[in-house]
């Protein structure tokens, strides 16, 4: 599963289940948690951004390491997230 040029999700999510609403909120109260969770993603990849970059590149390409440190780097977007968590409960 990734995101591709259109942002959508692609590839294979036959596997996945759909969410309950709770699980839903759930999901968003976690990421929106005062921002907690967005500081404890930046903290990680000051402490280990190069590391997660550089074996990204090896493993799967230099598009790969930068969409890693787009998503590592950039804050979270609640509303992107709510998106992506409708579209798949609408697989």
């Amino acid at each position: 599963m990734y995101f591709g040029d259109n942002r959508r999700m692609s590839g294979d999510i036959s596997q996945l289940q759909r969410l309950t609403d709770e699980q839903v909120q759930s999901r968003l109260r976690a990421y929106a948690d005062g921002g907690r969770f967005q500081e404890a993603l930046r903290w990680l990849w000051d402490q280990a951004g190069d590391i997660i970059e550089e074996t990204s590149a090896k493993h799967f390409g230099d598009a790969v390491a930068k969409l890693n440190r787009e998503h590592f780097t950039k804050p979270v977007n609640l509303q992107k997230l709510a998106e992506v968590l409708a579209e798949l409960n609408g697989m």
